[in-house]
């Protein structure tokens, strides 16, 4: 942690309304959005105010030295990513003045990329997947349709089977009643060939 004043560090002071107080005097408390844990050691090896095992979501500075602005903490980060937040809230001592410092670094998974490379691979054969599976539909349904077409030639093929086999029926039929009819027309003629020979002997007698 870098404590800077009015853009230069300060060694171990701060200043605050044109007086100089300590940084745990400015920053007695701070406050994190999530939680992590510390061994606590300060930049010359000693243990800060907030002891070493530390967890929780508060810490004061007390202890600390910042010497020449700078401030060091050995942090174990939480295990799943995101931004951490730190927020200190100056004073002078007086609480007259309360202004929130930010402070906001993000924690990064190094397995992140692998994981959204996975993911990518796993979505790219899902894609892959439901693509054959709707390449396989539809050449079900062509198929379903060439039979449905299919069949409905078979249809067709017997129908006009059926039709031609009537109207062959029907020329056998009417062949039938054709040949029926000469010999009876024959018949009629022979008799009358033979009334007619017979009138014509007796005419001569």
């Amino acid at each position: 942690m870098t404590v800077l004043n009015a853009d230069k560090a300060v060694p171990g002071l701060l200043l605050v309304n044109g007086d100089e107080y300590t940084t745990a005097s400015v920053f007695p408390t701070l406050v994190q959005n999530r939680e992590f844990s510390s061994v606590g050691t300060t930049s010359t090896g000693t243990s800060i105010g907030f002891g070493s095992g530390r967890t929780g979501k508060t810490f004061d500075l007390a202890g600390s030295s910042f010497i020449a602005g700078v401030e060091t903490y050995v942090v174990f980060m939480p295990t799943v990513s995101g931004d951490l937040t730190l927020t200190g809230f100056t004073t002078d001592g007086t609480n007259d003045t309360a202004t929130a410092v930010n402070v906001k670094v993000s924690v990064v998974d190094p397995n992140a990329a692998l994981i959204a490379a996975s993911q990518a691979a796993a979505d790219a054969a899902t894609d892959a997947a439901n693509e054959a599976i709707d390449a396989a539909n539809a050449a079900t349904d062509a198929a379903n349709i060439a039979a449905e077409a299919a069949d409905a030639a078979t249809v067709a093929a017997e129908e006009a089977r059926d039709a031609a086999d009537a109207a062959t029926a029907a020329v056998e039929e009417l062949a039938t009643q054709v040949a029926t009819l000469m010999a009876a027309l024959s018949a009629q003629v022979k008799t009358l060939a033979n009334t007619v020979a017979k009138i014509a002997k007796k005419v001569k007698a």
